[in-house]
């Protein structure tokens, strides 16, 4: 027995009758459901990497001061400046191994320090908002400041919301012309012949009044010319001739300004809008009076005399055409309204010492002298202004002192 047990296990064993049993395929894998196996993490690689990368410095030299910051700060902001080698790639330079930026020290203090912080940004004082604002857009970061910091920011130039420009090609062109002077040879010149239009129309305001001599008070009437600048009797042909030749010539500038302001109209992109432009606004009022002295001469009276001094005043309006196309102009408001809460806070500080002072030179002058002219706080507080602002007209002056 126990060599048929050993016989059949010899046989089962080494008969190489027996065939061999198959390995399951693949699909007998699939069928048996087996778990795939999973790529094992090498935990002390990945640390090793962070740490590497945390290692790596970039260096950047802006105007001359130099900072050092790791690939790891610069990849929390992937889409900023430094971290975005297409965009950073023409500041870099290959003898120093390093970005130079000719821009504010002072704001990359303030980057530097907010990639250090985690976002966290202190703004520097007595620095020009708009300027800050400019320098976090151009490296990218002004989009990842948190709300509160955005708040104390003016929007960046770049961002700002743009004028909508005409869709027809010809009035696009009309617009480009009339409002951008340096996007044509045909944009410059017409820019020099408005200044030129402005300035000749402020002569001629000027001339006109050396040429009407000062009538006495009832004695004013119309004229027997149509000339809108001799409306006074008492003139000589001479001074008549004059009239006619400066009317003529102011007539030439406000059809220049009435066709500049008709086609500006018909141009803009929202018709809507545009009378709420502080400019067009100046546009207006700078053609307005010549038409009103039209229509205040048919019927001339005492009180559309008055009228039309007051419209012949208002030509002067026309000065403010130039801030247009000066861009000085442009400058000096908007740092008007950037220190436009230091002007207030000087006002306010000159109202509470004039205030202050005034009445006390009131009291002292009441108590020491009954004739004095400091009749009441009020014209004290005109004393104050003038002696603090150091004019000093010498109209009122007090005695008891």
């Amino acid at each position: 027995m126990l060599h048929q047990l050993y016989s059949e296990g010899s046989c089962s064993r080494y008969s190489p009758t027996q065939r061999q049993k198959k390995r399951p395929s693949s699909s007998t894998l699939s069928e048996l459901k087996l778990p795939h196996p999973r790529p094992s993490i090498n935990h002390r690689s990945c640390s090793f990497a962070e740490s590497t990368r945390k290692e790596k410095k970039v260096r950047v030299n802006v105007s001359g001061k130099k900072y050092e910051l790791s690939l790891l700060e610069l990849s929390k902001y992937p889409d900023s400046l430094l971290s975005n080698p297409l965009l950073s790639g023409k500041y870099y330079d290959n003898k120093t191994k390093e970005y130079f930026f000719d821009r504010s020290r002072v704001v990359f203090d303030c980057i530097y320090n907010f990639y250090h912080s985690k976002g966290e940004i202190s703004l520097p004082k007595d620095y020009p908002e708009q300027l800050l604002a400019d320098e976090l857009h151009f490296f990218g970061l002004f989009t990842h400041l948190k709300e509160k910091d955005k708040e104390n920011l003016v929007l960046p130039t770049l961002l700002e919301k743009e004028i909508p420009s005409p869709k027809n090609m010809l009035q696009r062109k009309i617009w480009q012309m009339l409002e951008n002077p340096e996007s044509s040879l045909h944009a410059t010149i017409i820019c020099i012949t408005t200044l030129l239009v402005i300035l000749l129309s402020i002569a001629v305001l000027c001339v006109d009044t050396l040429l009407i001599p000062p009538v006495p008070p009832g004695e004013e009437k119309a004229g027997q010319t149509n000339s809108t600048i001799n409306w006074t009797a008492g003139v000589t042909p001479e001074q008549e001739h004059l009239n006619d030749i400066l009317f003529t010539i102011e007539t030439c500038c406000v059809a220049y300004f009435t066709t500049e302001l008709v086609l500006r109209f018909l141009v803009s992109p929202t018709k809507l809008l545009f009378f709420r432009s502080v400019l067009n606004l100046i546009d207006v009022l700078a053609v307005a009076p010549y038409y009103a002295m039209l229509i205040i001469e048919v019927g001339l009276s005492s009180t559309g005399a008055a009228a039309l001094r007051i419209f012949r005043l208002s030509r002067v309006f026309r000065v403010l055409k130039v801030s247009r196309y000066v861009s000085g102009m442009e400058v000096l408001t908007k740092t008007m309204r950037a220190a436009i809460y230091d002007v207030w806070m000087v006002v306010f500080l000159t109202m509470i010492g004039t205030t202050l002072f005034a009445s006390c030179v009131y009291y002292f002058e009441q108590f020491g002298d009954p004739d004095t002219d400091f009749e009441s706080i009020p014209m004290s507080i005109w004393w104050a202004i003038i002696t603090i602002s150091t004019v000093g007209y010498g109209d009122l002056a007090p005695r008891t002192l």
